[in-house]
């Protein structure tokens, strides 16, 4: 036992997935290798997020940028199926953000031409504050932004940036209804 915590102090890798992460706290490890393996085996290309749920889709990883040390978002990634992730203008998660299943963050339309497949627009990109709840099937579009300790309630559709921190948002178009308790 003393061999494998120091071989897991030691080396880089594991120490952040088991401290920083949460490997053995948040969520199951077999889940965690099932996985990756699945991922492998498929052949999907979903790059530094290859540990993410094997029924998960995430399109443009090296513009999703997962924020944060502790262990939330990144076990929810593992946990969470069906989740629908495109980056083409840029997703940016806060520090733990939960998601239930069939969450889909898009963060850029479909081009009228046929050469570009998504228009690029920085200003379209979506934001995740810290400490959300992205409930059941809710949608974020382009130019979404979810501010610190709001929840997102199931099926909503998310298509404007909201500003005040700690809110119940909710609907179809979503708009926020109620503080949250701290």
């Amino acid at each position: 036992m003393r061999f494998l915590k120091k071989l897991i102090i030691q080396n880089r890798f594991l120490n952040d997935l088991v401290f920083n992460k949460g490997l053995f706290i948040k969520f199951n490890l077999r889940q965690l290798l099932f996985n990756l393996a699945i991922n492998f085996l498929s052949g999907k290309k979903q790059g530094k997020f290859s540990f993410a749920h094997f029924s998960s889709q995430i399109i443009k990883p090296e513009n999703i940028i997962l924020q944060g040390k502790n262990k939330g978002s990144f076990s929810s990634f593992v946990l969470s199926g069906g989740c629908y992730i495109q980056g083409g203008n840029g997703v940016t998660i806060g520090d733990n953000v939960i998601f239930a299943p069939r969450v889909s963050i898009i963060s850029a339309n479909h081009g009228d031409d046929r050469e570009k497949s998504w228009v690029t627009d920085s200003s379209k990109s979506v934001i995740i504050g810290d400490d959300c709840w992205l409930g059941v099937g809710c949608t974020l579009l382009p130019g979404s932004r979810i501010p610190n300790g709001c929840t997102v309630g199931a099926g909503a559709v998310v298509n404007k940036a909201f500003t005040e921190e700690n809110m119940l948002i909710v609907g179809v178009p979503a708009k926020a209804i109620k503080k949250n308790k701290e």
